[in-house]
Order: structure tokens, then sequence, then C-alpha cells
């Protein structure tokens, strides 16, 4: 079912963006070849994005997923010996707890890199 979602949403994209015509093309400065060219460049560059993205998505959640596997038939204290006490303890509807831990996950905007001269701060 994922699999299908994505490929129509790659569709609708390539499609609006490859596939339609301006009706007034009288302002660009190049020819039509070169119109649908670059049009055509700008789709493959979408649809890779959007598949870079999706990709990024979907490992992440199976890393997540296997992660959460290797835990089961472990008691639940060696869990919490392990990564430390839970935020939260909730009871589910069957009368079981369920433990929730909440991670934080800060990413730098600038790195700092030293060099023989000094210290400069690159962005980006």
């Amino acid at each position: 079912m994922k699999t299908i979602a994505i490929v129509c949403l790659l569709s609708i994209v390539f499609y609006i963006g490859c596939g339609s015509t301006t009706s007034n093309r009288s302002y660009y400065p190049y020819s039509e070849a070169e119109y649908r060219t670059r049009q055509v460049l700008a789709g493959a560059v979408l649809i890779a994005g959007v598949i870079f993205v999706v990709w990024v998505i979907d490992g992440a959640s199976k890393l997540n997923s296997a992660e959460m596997e290797s835990w089961k038939g472990h008691h639940v204290s060696e869990l919490i010996r392990s990564v430390g006490p839970p935020q939260r303890i909730v009871s589910d509807a069957a009368g079981g707890k369920i433990y929730i831990w909440r991670s934080e996950v800060k990413i730098p905007l600038a790195k700092e890199k030293t060099e023989r001269r000094g210290t400069a701060t690159v962005i980006g």
C-alpha cells in the first residue's frame, strides 16, 4: 500500500512539473526544446528529492523498529538499566503498562573548524 501511494504521488508530481505547458511563453529567453529540457530536468530533480526524503524516513523507521524488536523477551528492568528511567508510564486497555521514553536530538547549525591560524566558523 505504501509503495502504491509513493508511485501515485511521484506520478502526480511528475505530471505537474513536467507535463504542463504555459500558455504564454513569449517572455522565455530560450527555445521550445531548451524550455522542455529545463522542465524535464526540474521534474527529475523534484522526483529525486521526494524519493530521497521517503527513503530516509523509511530507513529511520526500520532502524527504530529493529531496535525496539531487539528488546523483546527482556525484562523491563534491563531496559531501564540500559537507557534510563522512562518519562511516563501509562496503562493500556489490556491491563499492561506502556513505558514512554523521550529523547532529544540536537542538530548543530554551525561547526567550528580549528586551523593553524585560528578558529573559523563554517555555516552550512
